[in-house]
């Protein structure tokens, strides 16, 4: 493999290792503290295993996420995670077999030469130690005691090597491959559980223009409800979005949906609600097949966070449908079924659905921009097995490769359970990511901004403001992206000041190189 391509390989692995370390269970992290860091163990792993890596091989001192990139990067270089855990939990049971066998051989009275008689050995320690504070104990009672937690310890799936009760006197090579088992094997399931099987999960990403663009109503996201179309006929059903722009006047986007509406299809925008939907169901069309809402929004961002540096060439992507299903629904027990039924049936009609459109000014016809928008180019869910299959349109890879998107991290949006809420969440962390390029941490947006990404047109400005500050209340309340706001100019912008970004964030969105955070035990 070339160096290059090695060292941009291994930096993605440290990367992700820095958000894991987040995730690990405070009993490993002890037991590193107490037999690891330090430590002769600490030696072997720096000078019989770290040092293979360039970026390592000359290091004074090593870090825990130096351990978990290393263990990460040998593991996913040579199998797929699901595989690659398999593998490791098969190491770890081999390790727990080699160590229990001498505990086994000393019960049963077949001791080897070789056989430490670590049993008999400790119980006689404790025997020595007790006679001070004038207590006898029984040498083979105490022996059957400490065996059965040994017992205990092999049987347990979960058990870490490093807690083996005899660890200490395990050589320091022995005690060192234990912890790389253990550390690998910890980090690789939570890449499955906690980042969605992707090294790049610890964040959540939505292609640029789906959230730039006019493409969604923050009005008809709640499952029970039925989209209200009358307010906002033209915006549903016309082509053409017409919105103001303090730069460029009136500008008009011009839609072009797939699949197209039948030649036939015509709308007076004079009818009544029911006259609408009666017309829309005779043509086949539900209420809201053109109007996606926040809670599609949700969708697409859950589905275009699932492509990675490890997927982006294959071409299905595949996941666990009801774990696909809560993380949207934002229910942490089991969702009903008409959520399933809900999910399933918005997940087809993205299949089905797509934009192209020309962005021109109203008043000179000058044209501002011209993109298409797709969305997935095949979906399948297998209710029987509960896997969500999909394929990404061209378009997301594009917009993947080419960075192409909004990113937060996993933590932040998952804090937040409205969809609504998300969906300003994710505008205002464009702006914010926007204001720390330049150096800045606030902004002033119109309220005509929000009017337009939202498109709540015709809703009265009162209405609209009580609504838009309660989102930014929830933002931060929740301690996500916003710091503080206020409106001016007579309550038609709003100065916001932005968080300023973590340390993670830092390393999560890609501004910094070193990968490394100076107290892992804060990471803020």
């Amino acid at each position: 493999m070339d160096t290059n391509e090695e060292s941009s390989l291994y930096l993605r692995y440290k990367t992700s290792a820095v958000f894991i370390r987040k995730y690990l269970s405070d009993e490993l992290v002890g037991l590193y503290e107490f037999r690891i860091k330090d430590k002769a163990p600490e030696d072997v792993l720096k000078n019989k295993y770290l040092c293979e890596i360039s970026e390592l091989s000359d290091a004074s001192e090593i870090s825990l996420e130096d351990i978990i990139s290393y263990g990460l990067y040998i593991a996913l270089s040579a199998e797929p995670l699901n595989q690659a855990i398999s593998s490791y939990l098969a190491k770890k049971r081999n390790y727990k077999k080699n160590w229990y066998r001498p505990i086994q051989e000393e019960l049963k009275g077949k001791i080897t030469p070789g056989n430490p008689e670590s049993l008999r050995h400790y119980a006689e320690g404790v025997q020595i130690a007790k006679r001070y504070e004038k207590k006898n104990i029984d040498i083979e009672e105490c022996m059957a005691e400490t065996a059965k937690i040994i017992d205990e310890w092999k049987k347990n799936r979960t058990a870490y090597l490093t807690d083996f009760f005899f660890c200490p006197d395990k050589p320091d090579y022995s005690v060192a491959r234990a912890f790389l088992y253990d550390i690998t094997c910890e980090s690789l399931l939570i890449l499955q559980n906690q980042f969605n099987g992707s090294l790049e999960g610890f964040n959540m990403k939505v292609p640029s223009d789906f959230t730039t663009k006019p493409l969604s109503s923050y009005r008809t996201a709640d499952i029970e409800a039925k989209p209200s179309i009358t307010p906002n006929k033209e915006v549903v059903l016309s082509s053409k979005y017409t919105y103001q722009d303090e730069d460029d006047g009136t500008n008009v986007m011009d839609m072009r949906y797939t699949p197209l509406l039948p030649a036939d299809f015509t709308v007076d925008m004079e009818m009544t609600e029911e006259q609408l939907v009666k017309k829309l169901n005779n043509f086949n069309i539900g209420v809201n097949v053109r109007e996606l809402d926040t809670m599609d929004q949700a969708i697409v961002t859950q589905l275009f966070s699932m492509i990675s540096g490890e997927n982006i060439g294959e071409p299905f992507i595949s996941c666990d449908f009801r774990d696909f299903v809560q993380k949207v629904g934002r229910r942490e027990t089991r969702p009903r079924k008409s959520t399933y039924d809900d999910i399933a049936s918005r997940l087809q009609r993205l299949k089905y659905l797509g934009y192209s459109y020309t962005e021109y000014n109203k008043e000179t016809g000058d044209i501002k921009t011209q993109s298409s928008i797709g969305f997935i180019n095949s979906i399948n869910i297998d209710r029987e097995q509960n896997i969500l299959t999909f394929s990404p349109s061209a378009e997301w890879k594009n917009s993947y490769i080419t960075n192409s998107y909004i990113q937060i991290e996993a933590e932040s949006y998952t804090r937040i359970s409205s969809y609504q809420t998300r969906a300003i969440l994710m505008l205002l962390q464009q702006e914010r990511l926007a204001c720390y390029s330049r150096g800045m941490n606030e902004t002033t947006l119109t309220i005509k901004f929000f009017r337009t990404h939202m498109k709540l047109i015709k809703v009265p400005n009162s209405v609209f403001i009580k609504e838009l500050t309660k989102h930014l209340d929830t933002l931060i309340a929740e301690g996500v992206v916003v710091e503080t706001y206020e409106l001016v100019h007579r309550n038609t912008s709003v100065r916001i000041s932005f968080k300023e970004l973590t340390k993670t964030e830092i390393i999560a969105y890609g501004y910094s190189e070193t990968h490394q955070l100076e107290d892992n035990n804060n990471l803020q």
